[in-house]
């Protein structure tokens, strides 16, 4: 069984065309669309035909025939540190 792949998400969502894209799964944005429009993509073990599905932290998606593991969303952990202003 693959180890799941881990994504943090930026701010509160992003949509599931952006997700498929941005982990691998697609080369392009409109290969995820057609992956989704194939029904080969379930989102926390449901089928999923919506390309716009807003994927929150906590939730898995799935790509049935894919060679890559599940990807488990995650929320971005703010930076617990500030940032030094630059010197001018």
């Amino acid at each position: 069984m693959m180890k799941a792949q881990h994504f943090a998400i930026r701010g509160e969502h992003i949509e599931l065309h952006q997700l498929l894209k941005a982990t691998g799964f697609s080369e392009s944005g409109a290969a995820a669309k057609q992956l989704i429009d194939t029904g080969a993509v379930r989102v926390d073990g449901a089928q999923e035909l919506r390309r716009r599905r807003k994927i929150r932290p906590g939730q898995r998606v799935d790509v049935t025939g894919a060679d890559s593991a599940p990807v488990l969303c995650s929320g971005q952990t703010p930076d617990a540190s500030p940032r030094p202003a630059p010197e001018i």
